[in-house]
């Protein structure tokens, strides 16, 4: 053997002349390679003037003279370049970086990086774990990201009476805790100082019924001036919340709502009436006017009175549901054609549940000029005036469509359509 086995140093031989440069070599190599330090690992071809002494860490697709040597450590010695092939454990300084590198026999890594983080005892992240926190993080936020689609956080006990929760402290008491605490309930706790702690809410993990513990505070009541949750005592005049979150005065006709929901009586679309009054027809003619249903109901039949007769007169009753604006919108029924051509008592059947205070759109189509009972003017709202308010209040949206083509899908209110009228009188059986 000529030379060492790790760094490759020449040994001197038997009755070896100049023994000195044996020996220089081999110092010149301990020099390159004891507390290795290279200037940089970039550089795939070597430098134009190297200092005697310089080394590098070859990069990847060496040129020129390190050709062949990519990965190896190269030192310019005496005019020329010498290398040294890595082995596994060997580390080195990398100068141009400030960087520590550690050789895993394959690739050079950050020395001091540990390759896993499995089963490590702590992690702290810019602050100090410590057995009972071994994860801890201080920083302005802390990201989760999705790693493909969906992302859930976890967090998961060991029996029904432990605790799995998210902690709100300040100054590290607690003030406010969600999750499962002592049971499978989901439940929200506050607290004023930590140690005393209120059961806000609770939801029953088997039924999913949500409890109020501590109760309610008193909720604000609405009246004729001031909006609210509840009415005030007594009543008041803005009892209605509309969709768009405006408390709105009570619709005419729904006071005073006395029905009666059993099978087989008939109610009318309209709450306050003594005697009906009379609507002649007219071919073609089109009428619906609102209707708010007083209770939830089933009904099974819907029809008109007749008081005067027209040769062959028809008849068609529809209802249409409301918008968000209450404006009628789609078509719920349309009955077959009632027979006009008598006086009397005129219906169909049909099958529809109404909902309680509910608006809805209660029409009827007329081919020809048979007269119908009415409701008196007053006991119908008013659509709201298009312009100055006049004597002639519009009460019902009326158009002309032929008879023969059945209602529209959807109705779709213009102001053309608004009428000054009385409003039919329908009657709805309950089932």
């Amino acid at each position: 053997m000529s030379d060492t086995t790790h760094l490759a140093l020449p040994y001197l031989e038997a009755a070896q002349a100049q023994k000195h440069v044996t020996v220089n070599e081999a110092l010149a190599r301990l020099d390159a390679f004891v507390q290795l330090a290279v200037i940089s690992r970039a550089l795939a071809t070597p430098p134009a003037t190297p200092a005697e002494g310089d080394r590098y860490l070859i990069a990847a697709a060496a040129t020129g003279f390190w050709s062949g040597h990519s990965g190896e450590i190269a030192i310019w010695l005496a005019g020329s370049w010498d290398y040294a092939v890595p082995r596994e454990g060997w580390s080195l300084w990398v100068s141009d970086e400030d960087a520590a590198l550690r050789f895993d026999g394959t690739n050079w890594t950050a020395a001091g990086a540990p390759t896993s983080l499995q089963n490590m005892q702590y992690i702290g992240v810019n602050a100090s774990a410590d057995a009972t926190n071994k994860l801890v993080v201080s920083s302005s936020a802390s990201l989760f990201n999705h790693a493909g689609n969906g992302h859930q956080i976890k967090l998961n006990k060991n029996g029904v009476a432990d605790t799995a929760s998210l902690l709100w402290q300040t100054g590290f008491s607690g003030r406010a805790e969600v999750g499962t605490t002592g049971s499978d309930d989901f439940q929200f706790k506050v607290s004023p100082d930590g140690t005393s702690w209120h059961d806000a809410i609770s939801i029953d993990r088997s039924s999913g019924v949500v409890s109020l513990p501590q109760g309610v505070s008193a909720l604000p009541v609405f009246n004729s001036i001031g909006k609210g949750l509840v009415p005030q005592s007594g009543g008041g005049t803005q009892n209605f919340l509309r969709a768009d979150g405006v408390w709105s005065q009570t619709p005419i006709g729904i006071s005073n709502i006395a029905y009666r929901s059993d099978p087989g009586r008939w109610i009318v679309n309209a709450a306050t009436t003594t005697t009906l009054t009379t609507l002649a027809g007219a071919a073609n003619r089109f009428d619906l006017a609102p209707w708010i249903c007083p209770l939830d109901v089933t009904a099974d039949q819907v029809g008109v009175l007749v008081s005067t007769a027209a040769a062959g007169g028809q008849g068609k009753l529809v209802c249409y549901a409301a918008d968000a604006n209450g404006r009628p919108d789609s078509l719920m029924f349309e009955t077959g054609v009632l027979d006009f051509s008598t006086a009397g008592f005129k219906s169909a059947a049909m099958l529809t549940a109404f909902a309680r205070g509910a608006l809805y759109w209660l029409g009827l189509r007329c081919s020809g000029t048979a007269t119908i009972n009415a409701h008196q003017l007053y006991c119908s709202p008013v659509l709201a005036y298009p312009t100055t308010p006049t004597t002639a209040a519009p009460k019902l949206l009326r158009r002309t469509l032929a008879f023969a083509t059945p209602a529209p899908a959807t109705w779709g209110w213009t102001a053309a359509d608004e009428f000054a009228s009385v409003v039919p009188a329908i009657f709805i059986e309950l089932a």
